[in-house]
């Protein structure tokens, strides 16, 4: 395998997919960090996407239609904290420069997309709403 560490977020489902990629080579280190968890959505954490369309359809409507009015009309200052969060701690990894091979291991909803963005330096109102986010890959800039 060419992964020389795993971060991963705190969560069961980030730990547990962190072990199933690593597999036999235990000599891969997986390093739990808070920063990768994903932020709370509020009133929506641990619901059902049918319960959160029952209770409010507006919101509903704007999350799958109109991602950019309802992530900035709730979240905001969510998401802008805990993507500093998240990139903060990249960009500590990617400037120690101890690794070659990292592969990080967060949530797809905000905090993955949010990294993404960031790295792809593209406007984050164009990059979120519902996608798929599963095996991304980049490669950021080292130099600064």
């Amino acid at each position: 395998m060419d992964i020389d560490i795993i971060y991963s977020s705190t969560s069961g489902r980030a730990i547990t997919t962190a072990e199933i990629i690593r597999g036999g080579e235990k000599d891969i280190e997986i390093v739990m960090n808070e920063a990768l968890k994903e932020m709370d959505i509020g009133s929506w954490q641990g619901r059902t996407l049918e319960e959160i369309r029952r209770s409010n359809l507006q919101e509903y409507h704007n999350y799958w239609h109109a991602p950019p009015i309802y992530i900035w009309n709730q979240w905001w200052r969510k998401l802008l904290s805990g993507t500093k969060r998240a990139i903060t701690l990249i960009d500590n990894i990617i400037h120690e420069r101890k690794y070659k091979n990292v592969l990080i291991i967060s949530h797809g909803g905000v905090t993955l997309k949010s990294i993404i963005t960031y790295y792809q330096r593209k406007p984050m109102k164009k990059n979120m709403g519902p996608t798929n986010n599963k095996g991304n890959k980049f490669k950021p800039n080292r130099s600064g």
